[in-house]
């Protein structure tokens, strides 16, 4: 019987329905008093459960001059209702996969996967620096020895056009000569520049712009890098970045 319970469950039939329904077959055509003293269920409760049953024609409606009876489907009728479950169960997978573009369009607003990608070699690096200006702020580490011996001039050209557009920026740099003259120079309030101890030796530079975070690295002799575009990674990321920012500018005061 339990398992009978489980599988009327499976077909949408709640237990009290498959009470109300047992107790039919057991007695025949019954009214709802009969029903509600046979199962121990409050009569206004069984006449909601009447109709659940007979809506899906588990239950069917007879009566004679003075009440109204209900019969006990066929239990064959279990097997038509399963069928019927089964029908509508495949005309809803179709009609979801139908949906199903519009609905990842809508999941992916706010649950996108974060786009990735990848460039090689210093022409290539070069775009990101580029793609960089369009955006108004703009934060750079700058700590490996590559950024210079790989870039070269490049990085006043890129620098320059930083001001020229009125682009706002943070630099972190190693505390070199030539960043300690750069920062003694350039650095106000528009383009701010700290210099970070060069005993962190760090093969690695990043770029943050717009939602985009960009990791640069010089193995092999060629600059290489990955570009995440995802605004909670780079959330976390700028996190890190102000708080050696404002260590730093402590230090420095």
């Amino acid at each position: 019987m339990d398992t009978l319970r489980d599988n009327l469950h499976t077909l949408g039939v709640t237990d009290e329905e498959t009470t109300i329904y047992l107790s039919a077959l057991e007695h025949g055509s019954v009214t709802v008093l009969e029903l509600a003293r046979n199962t121990g269920i409050p009569r206004t409760t069984v006449y909601l459960l009447i109709e659940s049953l007979l809506e899906k024609k588990l239950l069917l409606l007879s009566s004679d001059e003075k009440k109204k009876l209900y019969t006990p489907a066929p239990p064959e009728e279990l097997i038509h209702l399963a069928q019927r479950k089964k029908e509508k169960l495949q005309e809803t997978v179709h009609s979801l996969r139908s949906d199903l573009p519009q609905l990842q369009a809508l999941f992916s607003l706010h649950h996108h996967k974060p786009k990735v990608s990848y460039y090689e070699g210093l022409e290539e690096v070069k775009k990101i620096f580029e793609s960089s200006l369009q955006f108004e702020k703009i934060y750079v580490y700058l700590l490996s020895s590559g950024s210079s011996t790989y870039f070269g001039s490049y990085l006043g050209e890129y620098r320059n056009a930083l001001r020229n557009k009125m682009r706002y920026s943070r630099e972190i740099l190693n505390q070199s000569i030539e960043n300690l003259h750069y920062m003694k120079k350039e650095n106000n309030v528009r383009n701010e520049v700290v210099l970070l101890s060069q005993q962190y030796d760090i093969n690695i530079d990043i770029l943050m712009y717009g939602d985009k975070l960009a990791y640069i690295t010089y193995k092999n002799d060629l600059p290489q890098a990955l570009v995440i575009d995802d605004k909670d990674i780079q959330y976390m990321e700028k996190i890190k970045f102000n708080l050696i920012w404002d260590t730093l500018n402590f230090k420095r005061e």
